[in-house]
């Protein structure tokens, strides 16, 4: 592994958090030898028999080894099963030890949240479990914020909690802690440099194995030994890798379950027939380990060492945008401390309000409702004889319809006050039982309630198979699907959320038996999040009640990142609007918060936003119309939230302030609520979905497209720039590029290289130079898996040509971990699309700082020629037509579509994040392959 060793620059502060760290050593690399290209193939009945040994292990009753099925069965791509068997044991009684391996593997499954645990035990009082935290976090690499492994690892009373602390510390590359461990190779405590042996094997280098052998000739018995051998095997040693294919064979189950373990870490091949022998072997934890190592070696290595340039830089881009998003967070408040007068409060309830609306795109003009009354309940059919139901079915746009319930008393003079109830992200949208009690709850205090669904939930899938059924069963799929059709158009998701809410306010307004005077506004989620919204933009909202969202975006983006499309509003930060501000936005009209203390919506940002609106309705003269009300509880509306709520819209629209009392209610079933005759709007003649609507948008600007195809060359290149955000070369910083070492892969030797392009991203690169150069670059991007890597790394570079194999932010290396095929970095493009920023831009400046440095050296007339593949393809075309006297772009593989195409082809993976804000306003990729130089794709 090569190591970049950080040392700590900076004492920890108060908060308990790392202040500064930075890079002060380069280890020159020495890559291991081609085992990262030894692959075995396993036919049908090993596999199987493997992963029947690992289901069989998993549910023993012998821990440990239980635990050691986990791991297998995650890194044999099982980890859903693994995360569905283990989540539950967290609630048994285990001792902290127990409970970091369960945290440990529901970690290393994905579910990162279960780091909290380990980092609790390794901060708790009780000693028992800090040893096995400090191990688990190191197996996973998870620090948190590293104080507190830190701290662990400066203390001298337990060496074995410091030993697993510098091993933790180490693979996040502290160099101070990785030479501890090496120090521990010789420690007189047999037991202690085992371990040490055992860390170095994973986080050393090859030059760690003279000191491995010279250490193990020193250990007093063969157990020893073999720690030390096996970590050499590891490194690449040939000696230590034939030894440890005897060690399979040892009368030492001990010795035998670390044999099996480091074959398949150490890619051995000859290993293979011996572990499929030991499927079968009479100790659990041998059958576990030799069964993960074969589906190890079966499998293409996905983190080679001899091709990783910056090891754990996945979240690197993303925490530089949040270093650029924190300094706009600092303006916004210090502007927010600068109001005084009366006209300074309004002037920023308009400026924001405004904001919001042009970054929306505006909304589209009001239309016929064509409202329906498709059926009705009667809540006595389950045991609430005062309330009644209606079904409703209206257009929010023509042919576009939205399915509704509203609950209705029984008793009481009409006409009644209403609020509108906005769903959170359930698949069940309107049935989901929560928004049931709640619309059930409010009816029975004399208000009439309406809750309809959102796009891709209920009854309102926007993309369905051959069948009529759903083609996404996620609740949130169809938001960021129709977020990119939305982007590209200038418009967002949230304004076709936003407008059916609206509408949803219009259709109760046209009723008799509403009070149009008296409306009010809740959700929860995702229904507080649209609740926030309703409620800052639309006047006829008396009364709001967003739950479970409000905190600040400040907090959000430093704990769970942006969410999705329609939860981003584009340049939002830069422009300086916080969540805060849709509660502002409304003052003094009355807004209760409601929040859960241990919702992923951070309490303490809910309570940093009340008080800035206490402050801010004070002003106003009417500081009691804010409050906040936060009840025990995780996310999701409890029933003293549901009590509260309600509470407060009788006070504000019945003017009645009494208590509200929850017993219980029976609700209906899901479908018992349906609008429509088959469940599906889709299913309805004519129906048009938000794909269809934002395509429409696209046709509308056809026109200025083709004025944009008439303007000069240089004319239509200034307008690149300005709409993706790419500066001239000369404006850009100088890119600083570190040689980290060689390296070589079969045949192929290469350097290692990184350059920093500015704004705290740096690049990772490969660069292969030839003995004999023919004076041709190539620029190699969007290659991600490691074998194709080396096969195009291997093609490009005949006949003497020098390759420069670059990831760009969000792709390979720099790809945050949360990304997704069907997204693509949705949470890196995300933060930049907060910051007002085109992520395609950046990446094409990234593309320019390469070519700006690959071509010191050539003639003045020679291009570097790009060789792009995947969804660096749009950055590339970018940088094509923006510059074409610098390279020369080769004709893609796979054709790439337009941008118009795409609108069409909602399941299109990756398109996300390849988007610009209003671009087809005024131009398309077809527009980028003609001044590049390129046909355009026929379509």
């Amino acid at each position: 592994m090569n190591v970049i060793g950080i040392r700590k620059l900076d004492q920890w502060s108060r908060r308990g958090r790392l202040t500064c760290w930075a890079t002060l050593l380069l280890v020159t690399f020495v890559a291991h030898p081609t085992r990262a290209e030894i692959t075995v193939e396993l036919d049908d009945a090993t596999r199987a028999k493997c992963v029947n040994v690992l289901r069989t292990g998993l549910r023993s009753a012998e821990f440990w080894p239980s635990i050691h099925a986990a791991e297998a069965l995650t890194l044999g791509g099982h980890g859903a099963e693994v995360v569905a068997f283990l989540e539950p044991m967290l609630q048994q009684p285990f001792d902290d030890q127990k409970r970091c391996g369960i945290a440990r593997e529901l970690v290393r499954a994905g579910q990162r949240q279960h780091a909290k645990i380990m980092l609790d035990i390794l901060t708790g009082e009780e000693s028992f479990g800090h040893t096995h935290a400090a191990e688990s976090l190191y197996k996973v690499g998870e620090l948190g914020d590293g104080e507190a492994m830190w701290l662990r690892f400066q203390q001298d009373n337990d060496q074995r909690l410091k030993l697993m602390a510098a091993a933790a510390l180490g693979k996040s590359g502290d160099a101070a802690a990785l030479e501890y461990v090496r120090a521990m190779l010789t420690h007189g405590n047999p037991e202690l440099a085992r371990t040490a042996a055992w860390i170095i094997g994973r986080i050393g280098n090859v030059t760690d194995i003279k000191r491995l052998q010279t250490a193990q000739d020193k250990m007093p018995d063969e157990f020893s030994r073999c720690y030390f051998e096996h970590s050499r095997a590891n490194l690449g040693d040939a000696e230590a890798q034939a030894a440890l294919v005897q060690n399979l064979d040892s009368d030492d189950p001990a010795i035998r379950t670390y044999a099996a373990t480091f074959a398949g870490e150490a890619r051995i091949a000859d290993a293979v027939p011996k572990l499929i022998a030991m499927l079968d072997d009479e100790t659990l934890d041998v059958r576990v380990r030799a069964a993960q190592s074969l589906l190890v070696l079966a499998q293409e290595p996905t983190d080679s060492t001899s091709l990783t340039v910056l090891p754990n830089a996945t979240e690197s881009v993303y925490d530089a945008l949040t270093q650029q998003a924190k300094k706009k967070f600092a303006e916004r408040r210090q502007a927010f401390e600068s109001l005084g007068t009366d006209a300074d409060y309004r002037v920023w309830q308009d400026t924001r309000r405004e904001f919001f609306v042009e970054q929306l795109g505006g909304f589209p003009e009001r239309t016929l409702l064509n409202a329906q009354v498709t059926g009705k309940l009667d809540g006595a059919d389950i045991g609430n004889d005062d309330i009644r139901v209606e079904k409703i079915l209206f257009e929010s746009r023509p042919n576009h319809h939205v399915t509704a319930v509203l609950y209705l008393p029984k008793t009481g003079d009409a006409p009644y006050p209403a609020v509108l109830i906005a769903c959170g992200h359930s698949k069940t949208g309107k049935g989901a039982e929560y928004n049931q009690r709640l619309g059930i709850l409010l009816a029975k205090n004399g208000m009439a309630a309406m809750c309809y669904d959102p796009i891709g939930q209920g009854e309102r899938s926007q993309v369905a198979e051959e069948d009529g059924h759903p083609a996404n069963l996620s609740s949130v799929t169809e938001h960021f699907l129709s977020g990119v059709g939305a982007i590209l158009t200038g418009t967002n998701t949230a304004q076709y959320r936003i407008w059916d809410g609206m509408r949803s306010l219009d259709y109760l307004a046209s009723r008799d038996d509403i009070d149009a005077t008296r409306l009010g506004c809740t959700g929860c989620s995702g229904g507080g999040t649209l609740t926030s919204y309703l409620m800052a933009l639309d006047d006829r909202i008396l009364c709001a009640a967003p739950a479970c969202y409000i905190t600040t975006l400040e907090g959000l983006i430093e704990t769970l990142g942006p969410q999705d499309s329609e939860q981003n509003i584009y340049g939002q930060i830069e422009f300086g609007m916080e969540q805060t501000d849709y509660v502002l936005m409304r003052a003094p009209k009355p807004t209760l918060i409601c929040s859960t203390t241990d919702d992923y919506f951070g309490i303490e940002g809910a309570w940093d936003t009340f008080r800035q609106a206490k402050r801010f309705y004070g002003r106003l003269g009417r500081p009691e119309r804010v409050n906040l009300v936060e009840t025990a509880g995780k996310h999701g509306i409890t029933q003293t939230g549901r009590e509260t709520i309600v509470r407060w819209m009788k006070r504000w629209l019945a003017d009645v302030d009494e208590d509200v009392a929850d017993p219980g209610f029976n609700v209906w079933p899901v479908e018992a609520l349906h609008c429509t005759p088959k469940g599906e709007v889709l299913l309805l003649d004519g129906e048009r979905t938000v794909f269809d609507l934002n395509e429409d948008l696209a046709k509308q600007d056809r026109t200025s497209r083709e004025e944009f195809d008439n303007k000069p060359p240089e004319s239509a290149r200034a307008t690149i720039r300005k709409i993706a955000g790419v500066r001239r070369i000369e404006q850009l910083p100088t890119p600083k590029t570190r040689t980290l070492g060689l390296g070589k892969h079969g045949e192929i030797e290469f350097r290692r290289l990184t350059m920093e392009v500015g704004d705290g991203v740096t690049l990772p690169i490969l660069r292969l130079v030839p003995s004999k150069p023919n004076g041709r670059r190539v620029l190699l991007l969007g290659v991600e898996k490691q074998s194709a890597k080396i096969e195009r790394l291997k093609t490009e570079a005949e006949d003497g040509t020098e390759v420069w194999a670059v990831d760009l932010r969000g792709i390979g290396e720099l790809r945050t971990k949360s990304a997704k095929d069907l997204y693509g970095d949705w949470k890196a493009f995300f933060m930049a699309y907060l910051l007002g920023e085109a992520f395609v831009g950046q990446q094409t400046e990234d593309v320019l700082q390469c070519l700006r440095v690959m071509q010191q050296g050539l003639p003045a007339e020679s291009k570097v020629e790009i060789v792009v593949d995947g969804h660096a393809r749009v950055a590339a075309l970018h940088t094509a037509a923006l510059e074409p006297n610098m390279c020369r772009l080769q004709p893609f593989r796979e054709p790439l579509p337009s941008w118009t195409e795409i609108l069409d082809q909602p399941q299109l993976p990756g398109q996300l994040a390849t988007t610009i804000h209003g671009v087809l306003e005024y131009y398309d990729l077809d527009d980028l392959k003609r001044l590049a130089g390129l046909k355009p794709h026929a379509k």
